[in-house]
C-alpha cells in the first residue's frame, strides 16, 4: 500500500501533524482590539464567546481560520481587514 494511503489511514502526515488539524491564522492584536472597540462589544461578551480572546490579543495564540471568521460576524469587521 502506498505511503499516503498509510498516512490517512493512522490520521497523521507525513510531517507528523495530525490530518485535518486547524489552519492558524496571523493577526495583528492592535486590530483585534480596534474591531473590539469598534464593534462597541465589551472584552467580557466577546470572552464569552471567545475563551482564547484574551491569548490572541496578547499575541500568545492566534485564531484558527473559522474562529476568525466568527469574530469578524461577532465584531461586524470584515474578515479580509483581520487576515
Amino acid at each position: 500500500m502506498g505511503r499516503i494511503c498509510q498516512a490517512r489511514r493512522d490520521g497523521r502526515e507525513e510531517g507528523g501533524k495530525a490530518v485535518g488539524s486547524p489552519y492558524r491564522m496571523p493577526v495583528n492584536p492592535a486590530t483585534l482590539r480596534w474591531a473590539q472597540e469598534r464593534s462597541g462589544k465589551d472584552v467580557e461578551t466577546l470572552t464569552r464567546r471567545f475563551p482564547k480572546y484574551r491569548e490572541w490579543e496578547a499575541g500568545t495564540v492566534q485564531p484558527t481560520y473559522r474562529q476568525l471568521m466568527d469574530f469578524a460576524r461577532a465584531t461586524y469587521t470584515p474578515f479580509g481587514v483581520l487576515s
